[in-house]
């Protein structure tokens, strides 16, 4: 059965009135919680425009913004690995959260197709938190590979960009399912993967616009980075609040302003250049860890 996807879209708008309960609340928290706030505040500032960019990079191309987090924390900063992956993942579950109800706003996520990941979602991500818990090893390890598969995927996802039609099959419901298995393994490893793997098969194999393929990726790293924060807040622990409450707090901007930059550039070579990013983290990430693995 084949079904059309509207390319329509409402007009977007930056501001809502959830974003000003969020950072009413994200005050209020700050202030209450962190010792000596106002000094914090003045040699931690420049997290919120790390998030900030990493949320807008990340839903403008399912990447996440792990693909921004990790390297600069690790390697501007000097964080710990396994720090970093914390902070990337607590900092999403408040980004990609405010960036897909910024495409659900545009009417591109098909709800459907989230509700058909979650599962394989779910298992994945408590596998590779609870399971095999992410480690300086791993997380080095894999997030360079990892990079330059999703900046390879970026490329070749180019090659289906005019697709205006998704077939809705029981292959893609049980590919979806997989896809978001082996996403959220990556995720709860490196802060990336879910929303892009699962955006490149419906591309490739099922004939989604990237736009479409894209706002369901985005939606589904939402759900991703949420359980995680949860099971690392709750159950792993160790979280570098001082760091997180400033990158999470850029993110929310920069995940409001993503798809209205998406309806207003070329996407191609927005996607191209992402892409070309991605690959250089990666090599980047292979090289430090082949020289000094932890």
């Amino acid at each position: 059965m084949a079904q059309t996807l509207s390319p329509s879209a409402p007009r977007l708008r930056f501001w809502s009135p959830w974003l000003a309960v969020f950072i009413t609340a994200w005050l209020i928290a700050y202030f209450a919680l962190m010792p000596d706030a106002m000094a914090l505040l003045r040699s931690n500032y420049p997290f919120i425009l790390v998030g900030f960019a990493g949320a807008l990079i990340g839903n403008l191309t399912a990447l996440g913004g792990g693909i921004v987090f990790i390297p600069i924390l690790i390697f501007a900063y000097g964080i710990p690995a396994v720090a970093a992956l914390k902070t990337s993942i607590i900092s999403q579950s408040c980004g990609m959260t405010s960036g897909a109800l910024a495409w659900h706003q545009s009417g591109a996520i098909d709800w459907q197709i989230v509700r058909w990941a979650i599962p394989g979602l779910i298992a994945g991500c408590t596998l590779s938190s609870l399971i095999i818990h992410p480690s300086a090893l791993l997380v080095k390890g894999l997030y360079g590979p990892a990079s330059i598969a999703m900046g390879l995927a970026l490329f070749v996802s180019l090659r289906r960009e005019q697709a205006q039609k998704a077939t809705y099959t029981r292959l893609m419901h049980v590919g979806v399912i997989v896809a978001s298995f082996f996403g959220g393994m990556l995720t709860g490893w490196v802060a990336i993967g879910e929303g892009e793997v699962v955006a490149v098969l419906l591309m490739l194999a099922f004939g989604f616009t990237s736009k479409k393929a894209v706002a369901i990726g985005v939606a589904l790293l939402s759900v991703a980075s949420v359980y995680l924060a949860a099971l690392h807040i709750f159950i792993l622990g160790n979280v570098p609040w001082e760091i997180a409450a400033f990158t999470s707090l850029g993110t929310v901007f920069g995940a409001r302003l993503a798809p209205i930059v998406a309806s207003r550039i070329d996407q191609r070579l927005l996607k191209k250049i992402f892409a070309g990013v991605a690959i250089a983290d990666g090599i980047l990430f292979v090289w430090q860890y082949l020289l000094r693995p932890l």
